[in-house]
């Protein structure tokens, strides 16, 4: 590390400095310009807080995601690599495909909407709830499959249909 005083790392703009002395505590690191503080001491301090205070750090957390949510959101978008939305989240929670309003439920909680996108061309397609959206990747995006379940599901509602027909017919 290269030392620098306080008044020249405040003069830089930087916000750490360095001056190869340990601090009370023994730790020889950097310390923040604005009050002093050894980094170590900071990051000690910071770790046995966590420790000891779990349910604050939890509402802290959720305070700053509930204020950051659009900058998450979008981060974690791009780290799993999807696409931009080309149409705003729907208002009123649709569901593009079924049409319900965020049928899944996780532990008492509502599931927002999924962004659907073309894994080929990784493309935005829209909104789904979260059936549709793994019916839709289990069938692997595949129209072949689509009909087949499709000629499927109506077969097997024929039958049923006949069945109950046969069943209320007297003899």
């Amino acid at each position: 590390m290269e030392l620098i005083s306080r008044e020249d790392a405040k003069n830089k703009g930087l916000k750490r400095f360095f001056t190869g002395e340990p601090c009370p505590h023994g730790h020889t690191d950097e310390h923040y310009v604005g009050n002093w503080n050894c980094c170590q001491c900071t990051r000690d301090y910071s770790k046995e807080y966590v420790k000891n205070n779990p349910e604050k750090r939890k509402e802290s957390n959720a305070r700053h995601f509930e204020k950051h949510k659009e900058y998450h959101t979008a981060r974690s978008r791009k780290y799993q690599g999807l696409p931009e939305a080309t149409r705003e989240y729907p208002m009123d929670g649709l569901c593009e495909s079924c049409g319900n309003n965020n049928g899944f439920k996780k532990n008492g909680t509502q599931k927002s909407l999924c962004l659907d996108h073309c894994h080929t061309t990784g493309e935005f397609r829209g909104w789904l709830c979260y059936g549709c959206n793994g019916a839709e990747g289990n069938l692997k995006s595949s129209c072949r499959n689509i009909m087949k379940l499709h000629e499927y599901l109506m077969k097997f509602k024929c039958e049923q249909l006949l069945k109950n027909q046969i069943a209320g017919m007297v003899f």
